[in-house]
């Protein structure tokens, strides 16, 4: 992590201030009206992360965990190839929605905090980082019915 920070976005440098907003975009925690999420996709293009409070938490937490920006995208493309009724865990079981906004599904530093090092460190494919946890973390969720 980078000492030059900026206001915008305290503990991160500009750079990865904009790297995170620009994967958060796609991978909002909470439900974004899309009128308002084209404007935010619209100040990433200008260079210029979005200051969204929870798009910096949710960023803080991820990093914390070992998560990089990129390694974030992964774990959320890795999840689109798995079937969520195949387990309770998948956090698109808790997506959080609102009439008339584009889904968001929170991160959750309790279910994810091992997929770093899964990755990094024991050499895992996020597809099967991401599957293992899952599986690992299914008898804490009820079953959907």
């Amino acid at each position: 992590m980078s000492t030059d920070t900026n206001s915008r976005w305290p503990g991160f440098s500009d750079e990865e201030a904009l790297a995170w907003s620009q994967v958060l975009i796609h991978h909002s925690p909470e439900p974004q009206r899309a009128m308002l999420k084209a404007l935010m996709n619209d100040t990433n293009n200008e260079g210029r992360a979005v200051r969204s409070q929870s798009w910096i938490c949710t960023a803080t937490a991820a990093r914390e965990d070992g998560f990089t920006p990129e390694l974030y995208r992964s774990l959320f493309e890795a999840l689109r190839t798995i079937k969520t009724q195949n387990h309770p865990s998948h956090p698109a079981n808790r997506t959080i929605t609102h009439r008339s906004h584009i889904p968001g599904i929170p991160y959750e530093s309790e279910l994810w905090a091992d997929y770093p090092k899964r990755v990094f460190e024991e050499d895992f494919r996020p597809e099967d980082a991401a599957e293992l946890t899952l599986l690992l973390a299914d008898p804490k969720f009820p079953k959907r019915k």
